[in-house]
């Protein structure tokens, strides 16, 4: 694999070397849709006071030409948390992650169709698998009133009195 297509660290070698492109549109597209270099990801991070149901994060991420971030390794969660504790919100708040289990209760999924009920690294609540997968708790979020733990929780919600819901990190990827 040479330089320019090295999926774990394109921000090393882009634009100076390479004339790559995210998803067949230019870097240019990203970065004037507030994407930035972060951890070695080109990212869509949430914004303060931009809430949004874990669907609507999804179609956030197909509006701009990119992906849902799905961490892989403890380093790509403490990342996560990272960006989570950087929202300036004075409640606690829920970050969306893109793993459900609404197509079979139970089983949860990274988007579109990755295993991730039993994924080694989902730093679990209470060290509880599918921690309150309960009645319409299907969709995985990270909790900053818990440390920024794991847990199920309804797919719909945006934001109460207690908690507001912000998108999932969108990645640029190269195709």
């Amino acid at each position: 694999m040479d330089k320019c297509n090295n999926y774990e660290t394109p921000h090393h070698y882009y634009p100076m070397v390479c004339q790559a492109k995210f998803n067949g549109v230019d870097e240019s597209f990203y970065l004037s849709n507030n994407f930035t270099y972060e951890n070695g990801i080109l990212a869509l991070k949430p914004v303060f006071g931009k809430y949004m149901n874990w669907l609507g994060s999804i179609k956030r991420c197909q509006k701009y030409k990119s992906e849902p971030f799905i961490p892989r390794s403890e380093s790509d969660w403490e990342w996560l948390r990272i960006v989570s504790s950087g929202i300036d919100d004075p409640l606690p708040h829920n970050l969306w992650l893109p793993a459900s289990d609404r197509n079979v209760e139970g089983i949860l999924k990274w988007v579109p169709t990755e295993d991730a009920t039993h994924d080694p690294f989902i730093p679990w609540a209470k060290n509880e698998v599918m921690r309150m997968n309960k009645n319409k708790r299907d969709c995985l979020q990270l909790w900053s009133g818990n440390g920024h733990l794991a847990s199920m929780d309804d797919c719909e919600s945006v934001y109460n009195t207690l908690n507001n819901y912000y998108p999932m990190v969108c990645k640029a990827t190269f195709r």
